[in-house]
C-alpha cells in the first residue's frame, strides 16, 4: 500500500474494495468516523501537551500551538502510514518459494489422478478391461475425498502444514512404486491399488492452496496466491494429459504399448521421488512474521464447532452449492473428454484429444491471473462468480449445438478451450471467496466443504454421464451439462457475500493505530 499522507489512507480505505461497500461488510461514514477519532485521540493529545508546556515552559522549546488542524491531521495520518507499510516489511521473501514447493507436490498428485485416463480407449484394450473400470481409476479420488477431506483437514490444523505435505509427496512416491509393475497387461490391480495412496494425498493437497496464502502472503496478494496454488493442481492434469496421449501412442502390436505404459510410469516415479526430496529439503512451517495483521488474530475454535457454525450459515451453504455443481461439471468434463470425443470421433484423434485436454485446462491459468489480480484489488467476489458462471453456460449451448449438429473437430477445439477460459477460474477463486465470507473460521476447515460438495457432485457427474456417454446417449449428456449450467448460475445470483476477513483487517488496522 503505498501512498503519502492522508490520501494514502482514504485511496485504502475508499478506492480499493468497492465490494465492501456494496456487501454492506463496512460502511463507508464507518472507515471515516474512526479517521476522525485518530485525529481527535492525536489533537487531544496536543492539546494536553500544550498546556503542559504553557505551566512550565522550557528554553528553546517549540510550542505545538502554532500547529494547524491541517498539520495535525497529516502527523496522525502520516503515523497511520508508516503503522500499515510496517506490516507490509514483514512480508517474508520466501513465500513465493513455498508455494512453488507446494505447488510442485500438487501438480504431480494431478498428474497421478488423471492417470491412464487421457487414453482409455487404447489401455482398455491393453488391459483387456471396460473403459468404466479405467474411469474409475480417476473416479478413486473423488470418491476417497469424500470420506478422507475432513480427517485431512483436521490433521493439517493439528499437525501442520509442512509436516502434512511431507507426508502427501511421500504418498505420491508410493503411488508411483506400485504403479511399475502394472504395466504389464495382467497386472491392471498393481495400476489400480497404486492409484489409493495418491488419492489420499489428493484430499490434503486440494485443501491446502487457502491455508498458505493466510500463512505466507498479505491480503492483498491472497486470491492470487490461491488461484496459483489451486491450479497447479490442474496443471497436473493438463501435463497428465500430454504425457500420456505422447507416450502411450495407437500401436500395432501389444508389446510396443506396454513398454509406452512402463515408460511413461517410470518418468511419474521420477518425477516424485525429485519432488519428495525438494519439499523435505526446503518447505518451511510458516514465516518469522505474519504477513499481515489479520494474522495476528486468535480464533482457535474446537474444528467441530467450526463445522456447526459453517452449516448454520446460510449464505456459506449456497456458495459451496454453487461452487460444487459448477466445478463438478468441468472436473467431469476433464476426466471425460476422451470417451466424449470419440463417441464423436472414434478414430484417429488420439493424440488432438490430449491437445484440447491441456488446452482446455492450461487457457483458465491466463483467464485466472487476470480474474485474480481483479479481486485483490477490487473484492469482487459474488461479480466474478456470477459472470464465470453465466459466460459457462453461454459457451456450452454453442458447443452442445456444434457438437451435436456438425462434424467440424477445428470448432469445437475452440469452444472447449473457450470453456476451460471462463469456466475453471471459479474452481480456484472459489476457495478465496468462500475463506473471506467465513472469517475468523480456519481456512483449511471453510475450504473442505466446498471441496467435499465439488468432488460429491464431480462422482456423481462422472458415474452417471460416463454411462450415458458409453451408452451414446450424446444429446441426454449435452442438455443435462446445460441444466446443471443453468442451476449453478441460478445458485451464483441469489448467493450474498459478507466480506467478513476484509472487514476484519481495516478495523484491526484502524484499531492498532
Amino acid at each position: 500500500m503505498e501512498g503519502d499522507g492522508e490520501h494514502s489512507v482514504i485511496y485504502n480505505a475508499e478506492n480499493e474494495d468497492p465490494e465492501l461497500i456494496e456487501s454492506e461488510a463496512v460502511d463507508e461514514n464507518e472507515i471515516l468516523v474512526n479517521q476522525n477519532k485518530i485525529f481527535n485521540h492525536e489533537s487531544e493529545d496536543d492539546e494536553d501537551e500544550d498546556e503542559a508546556n504553557d505551566e512550565k515552559p522550557l528554553l528553546g522549546s517549540t510550542s505545538k500551538k502554532n500547529s494547524s488542524p491541517k498539520e495535525k491531521k497529516k502527523i496522525a495520518t502520516t503515523k497511520m502510514s508508516a503503522l500499515l507499510h510496517d506490516e507490509e516489511i514483514k512480508i517474508s521473501k520466501k513465500r513465493w518459494l513455498m508455494l512453488f514447493i507446494f505447488s510442485l507436490n500438487t501438480l504431480m498428485n494431478g498428474v497421478l489422478m488423471v492417470g491412464l485416463s487421457p487414453v482409455t480407449n487404447l489401455v482398455s484394450k491393453h488391459y483387456n478391461q471396460s473403459p468404466t473400470l479405467i474411469e474409475w481409476s480417476t473416479n478413486i479420488f473423488l470418491f476417497l475425498y469424500i470420506w478422507f477431506a475432513i480427517p485431512a483437514s483436521y490433521l493439517t490444523n493439528k499437525f501442520g502444514i509442512r509436516k502434512t505435505l511431507i507426508l502427501t509427496c511421500c504418498l505420491n512416491v508410493l503411488s508411483t512404486v506400485f504403479h511399475m509393475p502394472g504395466y504389464h497387461s495382467n497386472r491392471f490391480f498393481y495400476y489400480f491399488v497404486g492409484q489409493i495412496p495418491a488419492a489420499i494425498s489428493y484430499s490434503f493437497v486440494l485443501q491446502m492452496p487457502s491455508q498458505i496464502s493466510a500463512c505466507w502472503f498479505p491480503v492483498n496478494e491472497r486470491a492470487s496466491s490461491t488461484a496459483i496454488g489451486a491450479f497447479m493442481n490442474t496443471f497436473g492434469v493438463a501435463l497428465a494429459y500430454l504425457q500420456s496421449t505422447n507416450i502411450v501412442t495407437e500401436q500395432i502390436t501389444e508389446v510396443n504399448i506396454e513398454d509406452d505404459v512402463k515408460s511413461l510410469f517410470l518418468f511419474q516415479m521420477v518425477i516424485a521421488v525429485l519432488v519428495a526430496i525438494i519439499t523435505i529439503a526446503f518447505f518451511i512451517e510458516k514465516p518469522d512474521n505474519p504477513p499481515s495483521t489479520i494474522n495476528k488474530t486468535t480464533f482457535d475454535p474446537n474444528f467441530f464447532e467450526s463445522i456447526k457454525i459453517l452449516m448454520k450459515d446460510y449464505n456459506f451453504v449456497m456458495l459451496s452449492q454453487t461452487f460444487g455443481v459448477c466445478t463438478g461439471i468441468l472436473y467431469t468434463l476433464a476426466v471425460l473428454i476422451n470417451p466424449l470425443i470419440t463417441a464423436k470421433f472414434p478414430v484417429g484423434h488420439v493424440k488432438m484429444i490430449g491437445w484440447l485436454g491441456f488446452t482446455f485446462l492450461m487457457i483458465s491459468y491466463a483467464s485466472s491471473s487476470i480474474f485474480a489480480i481483479w479481486i485483490d484489488k477490487f473484492s469482487s467476489y459474488r461479480t466474478i462468480s456470477i459472470l464465470l458462471n453465466i459466460c459457462s453456460f453461454w459457451v456450452w449451448l454453442l458447443f452442445t449445438v456444434f457438437f451435436l449438429e456438425t462434424n467440424d473437430f477445428t470448432i469445437l477445439f475452440f469452444l472447449f478451450t473457450i470453456l476451460g477460459f471462463v469456466g475453471l477460474p471459479y474452481s480456484y477463486l472459489g476457495l478465496e471467496h468462500a475463506v473471506e465470507v467465513t472469517y475468523p473460521i480456519p481456512e483449511s476447515t471453510s475450504s473442505v466443504f466446498i471441496l467435499m460438495v465439488s468432488n460429491l457432485y464431480t462422482f456423481i457427474f462422472v458415474l452417471a454421464f460416463g454411462e450415458m456417454i458409453n451408452s451414446r446417449y450424446l444429446y441426454l449428456t449435452c442438455y443435462s451439462f446445460l441444466f446443471l449450467y443453468g442451476v449453478s448460475s441460478t445458485l451464483a445470483i441469489i448467493t450474498k457475500t459478507e466480506l467478513k476477513r476484509k472487514k476484519a483487517e481495516l478495523k484491526q488496522k484502524l484499531g492498532e493505530f
